[in-house]
């Protein structure tokens, strides 16, 4: 007989406590209790590696493939008798992001789409808005009468959510998403929640009467629900505190388009050190830039007054990368008036294919802007540069460099091939256009951009204008003689408070000692002009 028996284990990685509560079933899996019998465990496809030492077969459940998800979503419309908006549903579902196809992909999230593109004619652009307007729309749906989709759900339906989203929190935290009957009758909400559409019971297996098990259409329904409950504790900062420790970033951002302009009361609750600039900027991009967002986010990213170092010390300038996100998020601080910021990098590698309009916001605000006072601007020019980034540095270079209260400019271009010149000429070109209209409180510029010596002239022909330049870094040059020439005619026409040539050498054709200079000399200068500071030349 034993060899006829089959045990099911379904929800392996489900267990409160781990391995250590498995009991009797950690024994079948191990052969140690009924050897000959055959087993069926589940788990989830993330901690199925656990699993592999113990069994024989492992059959690996993805969901729907893509093709099929058309189909059902096709055959969806044209049963409700609305077969034209089938190919318009399913455009507006390929432009979504990879996480809302996932939910299409999944047996009952597909669905759950075609229900609110029925009902709305559309899908929300952002997936926090979107899975709450699909989870909204089921409820609707569900109730006894239905409630159209332009009205808002019942108060006492409202209470239900609230309660299900405490214990699906709760449940959450504890790594797991089903619900037994007797929790939801006790704290979810009764057992009416069941009947509002995002719920489906599970199978039971044995003679013996089973608790019967919940769990919601998707693991976004319950992170979403769990981010219901805590909207009506908002208001509450030492609950919200204790509820926010710990919690999952993708209850947060359905937190945060929920609230909504209220996003700053759960933003002030956080620490810079707990939330990466990335995901601060997703939560601004959920809850809608409002003042009191922006205030809260300049916190978290270090331009505004809260957390960092002491009011004696200089902070550390953040960095910005070139991403359609990160743009947008700095281009609202920069705008703001709580913006305090006084140093920006920019590490300007450009995405493939990104629209030009983000960093153009991003440079008109920062041109606007009046509390940063030093521009860093970092690339790397490899082989893969295109000419088109490189033309759009250069085309934002005037709006910088004019600044208000710039104080400082530095821009850093990393070349790993040596003969690069060429590939800059179209950045310098448009930085002796700059310096002709810089900023007239601009004092110190830095170009690490190993530049020829044809371009080093230029510049240095460009700052006899730009007398308010007093300090020039030209680190890492390699233009030989006709640079240097260049700036020692620079140093005898106008002063200089300091000039740094760390790190230079000579022209690979010239003479190791041509220059004439070798480290710790200094330029020869007019002696009746003040003597600059000269650092770190080596002529090699």
């Amino acid at each position: 007989m034993e060899d006829r028996v089959l045990f099911v284990l379904d929800g392996y990685d489900e267990c409160v406590g781990g391995r250590a509560s498995l009991g009797d079933a950690a024994d079948l899996l191990e052969g140690r209790l009924f050897p000959e019998a055959r087993i069926l465990v589940t788990c989830s496809p993330n901690n199925s590696v656990a699993l592999s030492p113990l069994v024989q077969r492992r059959i690996h459940l993805a969901g729907l493939e893509w093709q099929h998800v058309e189909r059902l979503c096709v055959a969806f419309f044209i049963h409700n008798d609305i077969a034209e908006k089938a190919c318009e549903f399913l455009e507006e579902l390929n432009m979504q992001p990879q996480s809302v196809r996932q939910l299409g992909q999944h047996p009952l999230g597909w669905i759950m789409l075609c229900c609110l593109y029925q009902d709305s004619g559309s899908l929300p652009t952002e997936t926090s808005a979107l899975v709450q307007a699909a989870v909204k729309c089921i409820v609707k749906r569900s109730l006894d009468p239905p409630v159209p989709y332009n009205e808002e759900i019942p108060g006492h339906c409202r209470k239900r959510l609230e309660d299900f989203g405490k214990v699906s929190l709760a449940a959450l935290r504890e790594g797991r998403c089903c619900y037994t009957e007797a929790e939801l009758r006790a704290r979810g909400g009764g057992i009416e929640v069941t009947r509002l559409g995002f719920l489906t019971r599970g199978l039971t297996f044995g003679q013996r009467r089973k608790p019967d098990l919940y769990t919601p259409i998707h693991m976004a329904v319950a992170e979403f629900l769990a981010a219901y409950y805590l909207t009506s504790v908002a208001q509450y900062a030492n609950i919200l505190r204790r509820e926010l420790e710990g919690l999952p970033s993708g209850i947060i951002g359905h937190l945060a388009g929920l609230l909504g302009p209220k996003t700053h009361l759960i933003l002030n609750q956080l620490c810079p050190l707990e939330v990466p600039p990335r995901a601060v900027f997703s939560l601004l991009k959920a809850a809608g830039a409002s003042d009191g967002n922006i205030s809260a986010v300049c916190r978290l990213v270090g331009a505004g007054p809260g957390f960092g170092p002491a009011p004696s010390e200089r902070p550390p300038a953040p960095l910005v990368h070139t991403s359609p996100l990160e743009l947008e998020g700095w281009a609202r601080i920069l705008e703001s008036a709580a913006c305090t910021l006084e140093a920006l990098e920019v590490v300007f590698q450009v995405e493939r294919g990104s629209d030009p309009r983000y960093l153009d916001d991003f440079f008109d605000a920062l041109a606007a802007n009046e509390s940063v006072k030093l521009v860093r601007i970092t690339s790397l020019l490899g082989q893969e540069f295109p000419a088109d980034e490189a033309q759009r540095l250069a085309g934002h270079l005037k709006s910088v460099l004019g600044k208000k209260k710039l104080n400082d400019f530095e821009l850093v271009i990393t070349c790993l091939e040596e003969a690069a010149h060429d590939r800059l000429e179209c950045v310098v070109n448009a930085l002796c256009r700059g310096l002709a209209h810089a900023s007239g409180s601009l004092s110190r510029l830095v170009l690490d951009m190993n530049l020829s010596g044809e371009q080093v002239s230029r510049v240095c022909e460009a700052l006899r204008g730009c007398i308010q330049v007093q300090a020039l870094h030209l680190p890492h040059l390699g233009c030989g003689c006709e640079g240097l020439a260049s700036v020692a005619e620079l140093l005898k026409e106008r002063p200089l408070l300091a000039l740094n040539l760390a790190g230079s050498w000579g022209a690979k054709n010239e003479d190791p000692s041509s220059s004439g200079i070798s480290m710790g000399k200094t330029l020869p200068i007019s002696p009746l002009q003040p003597r600059p500071i000269v650092e770190g030349f080596s002529g090699l």
